[in-house]
């Protein structure tokens, strides 16, 4: 199962909020539909990866690796390195990576 998390998200500010049709932001991608260089507007994170449930309870893959999609804005990343790790509660934070 495929995951995906838009940190710091307000949909008031997306360019593509009101638009019609396919055009239209509706949350069935990973990443937003607007292009790279409007995230910044609008979201301050966006990662997703890989929820393993058939072997095991995991975020498939170890560090970075696995990870897809991932854009942080600058002026977030700070905020987001000096959380402190959260403790998984029902799934391990990572592990091995298969389809």
């Amino acid at each position: 199962m495929q995951i995906s998390v838009w940190w710091d998200y307000d949909h008031k500010k997306h360019p593509q909020a009101d638009l019609q049709g396919s055009f239209q932001e509706k949350f069935a991608t990973r990443a937003p539909l607007a292009k790279e260089n409007k995230l910044l507007l609008f979201v301050g994170a966006v990662a997703s990866g890989w929820l393993e449930r058939k072997d095991g309870k995991y975020l498939q893959g170890m560090g970075r690796r696995g990870i897809l999609d991932h854009y942080i804005r600058r002026n977030d990343h700070q905020k987001l390195i000096s959380l402190h790790d959260p403790k998984p509660m029902g799934f391990k934070i990572e592990g091995a990576f298969h389809i």
